[in-house]
């Protein structure tokens, strides 16, 4: 494994979904992945990643926490809406399985949505990714 790879991993345990970890660790966990890119362009001339993976798309109950803004369980798609208006990065978890989440969600009209069935929902859509 390479520098690279292994400055990767530690970067990847500290921000995948679910973990609350504090910005000074992420951000010097991200400074050593520059760190380690540099060092092997200088010794091989070799750009490392060749291709960056998708993020894990996680289960989706950190995603429906962060949405439910009463913290009564249930998410509106009003409040959805709002979330996601704020977090265009959520669809990089979900890939192609993005278009296929919010249409199911508006579809359905899901005023009050649960939590088990926005996870159920989540987990349909992470099994639609075609870059995972």
């Amino acid at each position: 494994m390479t520098a690279v790879a292994e400055a990767r991993e530690k970067l990847a345990e500290l921000t995948k979904p679910g973990v609350h970890s504090d910005h000074e660790a992420n951000a010097a966990a991200a400074a050593a992945v520059t760190l380690a890119r540099f060092a092997h362009f200088a010794e091989s001339g070799e750009v490392l990643p060749k291709s960056y993976p998708p993020p894990p798309a996680g289960d989706g109950g950190d995603v429906f926490n962060m949405a439910d803004e009463g913290g009564e369980g249930q998410v509106t798609y009003k409040e959805f809406s709002k979330f996601v208006g704020r977090n265009q990065s959520l669809k990089n978890r979900l890939g192609a399985g993005w278009v296929w989440f919010t249409e199911q969600f508006s579809m359905d009209n899901l005023e009050d949505c649960s939590k088990s069935k926005f996870m159920e929902l989540w987990q349909e859509a992470a099994s639609k990714r075609t870059d995972a």
